[in-house]
């Protein structure tokens, strides 16, 4: 019992020291993925599908509309 009682100040100092270890942890670990997250999504799977690096070039509304206009019927 006496054993147990003195070694309470080295459990108490190993405890927080695994604790500071731990939110260290965390703490990289959300960084990692902000900076993940500000990268984007190109380059990774998603299901089945891999998302394009490139950027995908859209047309607006506008833009579709004359497109549509100027195509010959067959």
């Amino acid at each position: 019992m006496l054993a147990t009682i003195t070694m309470v100040k080295s459990l108490r100092s190993t405890a927080e020291k695994v604790g500071q270890q731990q939110n260290q942890a965390r703490l990289a670990r959300q960084l990692a993925l902000k900076m993940k997250l500000r990268k984007g999504l190109a380059g990774q799977r998603l299901g089945k599908y891999k998302v394009p690096e490139n950027e995908i070039e859209v047309q607006i509304g506008e833009d579709l509309s004359e497109n549509l206009r100027t195509l010959k019927v067959c």
